[in-house]
């Protein structure tokens, strides 16, 4: 089976040079060297996996489809195609919600959101662990009987579809806000602002972002992602939180096991900067932000 996704690996390439070239000329600073060749470097370390490791992951689908398929879509027909399509961004709306509230998930998606930037190069930060973790996802698109040729071409664009959302270039689209997963969604996904925390997960369609509860429309500036470092959160805490490190350490060790912290036994705007802190802290210990904002009292 052909991984789309890797072979559209030129066509991104262009992509980012023309971003790079119109931020230029409206005199705007997407790009910093260092942040794009991370991008490119675990984009690449991914394909590598999938290179790797494709042949296995394929068989897992493929032989769940042959010995246990409960349904024969035919290939030949539209609607298989559609409804495949539909499935795979359904499946991929879970997958990617769970990746940011799950332990174990988020550790391996954690990678994609740590850049501090937000352009099209991002799109590529992607984890090695991502294809193994995903493929489980969708074995049940396997046993629904949607052909492996069918599903993989399906899983390649809404793939594909997926690299464009990552840029400050594009504003709002009217009527498309509606139904399809815009750049404008995507920027809120990324987003540390508490309003955007684990928010848009759709791949292609938002509608499921919509009825299931996590739809949050573009409103305030973004704050794109910084991940501090162990020493940086410990030294800030105790400077504007707790009062002393012993207390930090104890904030850090309840937020890492998922216990709450009262919020009563700091001013509010200590209580605030917790909250950011500890939101900040997730990506670089690997906690789903969701339990850590609702450990910080929020």
């Amino acid at each position: 089976m052909k991984d789309l996704a890797g072979l559209a690996g030129p066509a991104y390439f262009v992509l980012i040079a023309v971003e790079l070239f119109v931020a230029k000329r409206r005199g705007l600073s997407l790009y910093r060297l260092n942040d794009a060749i991370s991008n490119v470097s675990t984009g690449l370390l991914m394909q590598l996996t999938v290179l790797t490791f494709g042949g296995i992951i394929a068989a897992g689908y493929i032989t769940t489809f042959e010995g246990s398929r409960i349904a024969d879509w035919s290939p030949d027909h539209l609607a298989t195609w559609a409804c495949c399509f539909l499935a795979v961004d359904f499946a991929y709306y879970w997958f990617h919600r769970l990746s940011h509230e799950v332990n174990f998930l988020w550790a391996a998606h954690a990678v994609h959101h740590q850049s501090e930037d937000y352009n099209l190069a991002v799109a590529l930060r992607q984890s090695t662990l991502q294809p193994f973790f995903s493929a489980v996802v969708y074995l049940p698109l396997a046993v629904c009987g949607f052909p492996p040729l069918v599903f993989f071409a399906c899983s390649g664009v809404n793939t594909i579809y997926q690299f464009w959302l990552h840029t400050q270039l594009v504003g709002k689209l009217g009527p498309l806000e509606s139904v399809l997963v815009t750049p404008s969604h995507h920027r809120v996904h990324h987003g540390r602002n508490p309003i955007y925390i684990d928010r848009n997960h759709g791949g292609t369609f938002i509608i499921w972002d919509r009825l299931f509860g996590t739809f949050q429309r573009e409103e305030e500036e973004v704050v794109y992602w910084e991940a501090p470092s162990v020493l940086e959160f410990s030294q800030r805490a105790t400077d504007g939180v707790t009062g002393d490190r012993e207390q930090a350490t104890r904030l850090f060790y309840a937020v890492r096991d998922g216990l709450r912290y009262d919020p009563y036994t700091a001013s509010h705007e200590a209580a605030d900067y917790r909250a950011s802190a500890i939101v900040q802290m997730s990506s670089t210990y690997c906690a789903p932000k969701a339990i850590l904002l609702t450990a910080a009292g929020r």
